[in-house]
């Protein structure tokens, strides 16, 4: 799946436009999670060779469809009707087995390519040739005498096997089937036909179908022009969705747990590259739009004079709109192996580090607005470290980041001095000028 812009925020967003400015003039990952240890490795894995690998042991009901408990007896065939293969690929790669409403992890083993065929066909849902599964999943960091055709079939086979077996024991385990009786086909993990490979029908990727799904809405009301004025409450609503689907970056503890196996290969990039810039793209992206949406209810609340009430929905939803905006701009530039983090040499830096200065810019202006001063200086601070790290210290701030920190702490200054005032003259004390002077430096 491609997003409708250049991989990330939308175009008016990432440009500064009109429409944009005249918002403006108005005014990090997952941790993971537990994990449970691998079952023994089998005689086939140990002809392999293994790595210990870590499995994820606690799986969210509220992303997940789950089945009503029948109130009569089952019978093997019921049971097997109704039990189902899930998939994680996004943060922790997980496999699971879901019967009625409960989940059980299925153990991949210890072999980590394992989990990145699994991974693959997850991606690359409408199948794709052997020959290409071979290479770029086997083959990527392979010297010439382990990467012909033979050895890495041989691989590929042996993993499918393993994995199979892997889901008819816990089918065994959980009394679906006996020892005697074959793995059903609806939950065999793979499929293929005229020499395309792919994840079976009967095998859902539960967040990765829900982060597409969310940002397709997203992507419609982008289209059909709904996001000038507004974002509508459907589109909240799916940014919101996404955001609790995203559980970390796609493979995150694959790649944490093994650089080696992710890293550039004769001139090529490994493919999981692309699906984790792309997966950081729909994360983004739903932050600031949820951002947005925040912002712009608080500016509903602002009609002169407002209330007590007003002004305290006001500051909240300021609040909520800097936390999302803190949060991307952190988020952005965690991470060299996204391919859009680039300093350039001398050059205008990627994307990613101008949209995430962007967003730290609305985040400290509004929290200044609000006088939240340790707020703005703790994330100014972690900004810094961050960027001087990840850049190997060749970034620096841009003029206008430094000028809006500046006013961020010059309006909470002001706001000290306020107190005094009833609420509603504090309240005209900011007229949000900084972020339309930020858009204004944007666009020259």
């Amino acid at each position: 799946m491609t997003t409708a812009l250049a991989h990330g925020v939308p175009a008016s967003v990432s440009r500064s436009s009109p429409q944009d400015s005249a918002l403006e003039a108005s005014l990090s990952f997952p941790a993971h999670p537990a994990v449970v240890p691998a079952s023994p490795s089998h005689s086939l894995e140990q002809a392999i060779g293994s790595r210990p690998l870590a499995y994820e042991g606690s799986l969210p009901p509220a992303l997940i469809n789950t089945f009503q408990h029948p109130v009569h007896q089952q019978g093997p065939t019921d049971a097997k009707r109704k039990a189902r293969l899930l998939l994680r690929v996004f943060g922790e790669i997980v496999l699971a087995l879901q019967r009625g409403g409960e989940e059980i992890p299925v153990s991949l083993g210890t072999y980590p390519k394992r989990q990145e065929l699994l991974a693959y066909l997850a991606w690359h849902r409408q199948g794709v040739p052997r020959d290409q599964l071979l290479e770029e999943v086997f083959g990527h960091g392979q010297p010439d005498e382990e990467a012909h055709t033979q050895r890495l079939s041989e691989r590929f086979d042996s993993h499918r096997k393993i994995l199979r077996r892997r889901v008819r024991e816990a089918l065994i385990a959980q009394g679906v089937l006996t020892e005697r009786e074959a793995l059903p086909a609806a939950l065999d993990p793979f499929a293929s036909e005229g020499g395309i490979w792919r994840l079976a029908s009967g095998c859902q990727v539960i967040d990765l179908d829900m982060i597409q799904g969310s940002y397709g809405v997203l992507t419609q009301a982008r289209k059909e022009g709904r996001l000038v004025q507004e974002v509508p409450r459907e589109v909240m609503r799916a940014c919101e969705e996404l955001l609790a689907a995203y559980r970390g970056d796609f493979l995150a503890s694959y790649i944490q747990r093994y650089p080696e196996l992710v890293q550039p290969w004769e001139g090529r990039s490994s493919w999981i590259r692309k699906p984790f810039t792309q997966g950081r793209d729909w994360y983004l992206e739903a932050l600031w739009w949820l951002g947005e949406a925040e912002w712009r209810e608080g500016l509903t609340f602002g009609s002169p004079p407002p209330s007590e009430l007003a002004l305290r929905q006001q500051r909240q939803s300021f609040a909520r709109a800097a936390q999302c905006y803190a949060d991307y701009a952190l988020a952005a530039c965690a991470t060299r192996f996204d391919s859009k983090v680039s300093f350039g040499s001398g050059g205008e830096p990627g994307e990613r580090v101008l949209m995430s200065e962007r967003a730290l810019r609305r985040a400290v202006l509004l929290w200044g607005s609000l006088s939240q001063t340790g707020q703005v200086d703790q994330l100014w601070r972690a900004y810094w470290s961050q960027m001087r790290r990840i850049s190997d210290r060749r970034w620096e701030p841009r003029r206008e980041t430094l000028a809006d920190l500046e006013t961020a702490r010059a309006q909470t200054n002001a706001y000290r001095l306020a107190l005094q005032l009833s609420q509603q003259e504090a309240f005209s004390l900011f007229p949000s000028s900084s972020l339309a002077e930020e858009s204004q430096s944007e666009q020259s």
